[in-house]
């Protein structure tokens, strides 16, 4: 009898959120809708981006490569990236409104 070894599925451990960029909230959020690009960060942070949560740009579990400081948006919040690591600071829910 043939013993039937289980292949492993990958698991994503990782959100994936479509972001803006910019050196202000204002560009972040006007960035948004024509220059948006990926990002990931880990499940741990629960459906975000959140402040506390780490952003990166290279999608690995877990993520690495943190994003840069700055601004980013989702065409309604913005959030802002500070201290080199990709963790967000501040932002507001509201803010491209």
């Amino acid at each position: 009898m043939a013993t039937i070894t289980p292949t492993p599925t990958q698991t994503i451990g990782y959100y994936i959120y479509q972001l803006g960029s910019g050196n202000t909230f204002s560009l972040a959020c006007s960035n948004f809708s024509g220059n948006s690009f990926t990002v990931y960060a880990p499940i741990s942070g629960g459906s975000g981006p959140n402040i506390g949560e780490y952003l990166y740009t290279v999608a690995v579990t877990p993520p690495s490569v943190p994003v840069g400081n700055g601004f980013y948006s989702n065409g309604v919040a913005w959030y802002q990236v500070s201290g080199g690591l990709g963790q967000i600071v501040s932002g507001d829910p509201d803010g491209c409104l």
